[in-house]
């Protein structure tokens, strides 16, 4: 996400697939896209999770959309995923197995 005067907004998501805090976080940044807007969700804390692949498939809250299918909407659009090395290395969880498009990254990221 770089570029001069461009609208950005970054969602911070420390939660995972239970209630509908992902669904809302994934909306309104899905939304911010379609308005032109550069956007990244950073996962961290237990909002990691959403990071690993498959680990929202039976996720789906009323009335938004499964939320897997908005993650991969997002991505789609030209979001992006950006998930805490610290979180991501605390779970023990592997590249081999995050969402396709997603960044394993640091806080730094958010600076920039």
């Amino acid at each position: 996400m770089s570029g001069n005067g461009t609208n950005k907004l970054i969602t911070m998501l420390a939660h995972n697939a239970n209630g509908d805090r992902a669904s809302v976080a994934f909306k309104i940044a899905t939304g911010a896209l379609a308005k032109g807007m550069q956007v990244a969700v950073f996962l961290t804390s237990d909002g990691v999770e959403l990071g690993r692949a498959g680990a929202c498939r039976h996720v789906h809250v009323e009335p938004f959309p499964k939320l897997a299918q908005m993650i991969e909407e997002f991505i789609a659009q030209g979001g992006e995923i950006w998930t805490c090395t610290h979180c991501f290395g605390h779970r023990n969880m592997r590249i081999d197995e995050t969402v396709e498009g997603s960044e394993v990254t640091d806080g730094e990221r958010l600076i920039e």
